[in-house]
This record gives structure tokens, C-alpha cells and sequence, in this order.
């Protein structure tokens, strides 16, 4: 999908005049894909979902991996880094 749209814009370009709305003419050769624009959503609760997600990533213990992951990259930075 995503090759056949690069595709399709670089055989566009082509024919762009140099002057005038660039925007508007790429708009105009972009095919329209309506399956991603008409999704069907079963939970709309995001924010219930986030916060039930970011609850199991403090429960399981990833969070403090996450931590000292940052402090030992930061330190090691630090001692490998020139100047």
C-alpha cells in the first residue's frame, strides 16, 4: 500500500508545474483509501485503556528496568563520550 503511494507521487511530481500550490496539487493525486478512514471502534475508553496499561507496566516491575536503563545509558554516555 504504502509503496504504491510512492509510487504514484513521484510519477506525479513530474508533472507538477514549479510555480503555484504544491500542497494542493499532491492532495489531488493521493488515492483515497477509505478502510482507514472508516474503522470500527469496539472500546472507545482510551484513556481507560492507557491508564489500565500504564497500571500493569508499574505492577510488573518494567518501569524500575526502565529507570535504571536510563541511569546505566546516561552513565555510560557519560564515560564514552569525547570533550
Amino acid at each position: 500500500m504504502v509503496s504504491n503511494v510512492m509510487e504514484e507521487l513521484t510519477a506525479g511530481l513530474s508533472s507538477l508545474p514549479l510555480g503555484g500550490n504544491l500542497g494542493a496539487e499532491l492532495l489531488c493525486k493521493l488515492p483515497v483509501n477509505w478502510t482507514v478512514l472508516a474503522q470500527h471502534i469496539d472500546d472507545p475508553n482510551l484513556l481507560g485503556k492507557v491508564q489500565s496499561s500504564f497500571d500493569s507496566f508499574v505492577q510488573s516491575g518494567q518501569v524500575w528496568a526502565l529507570l535504571i536503563g536510563i541511569v546505566l545509558g546516561y552513565i555510560i554516555r557519560g564515560l564514552t563520550s569525547y570533550g
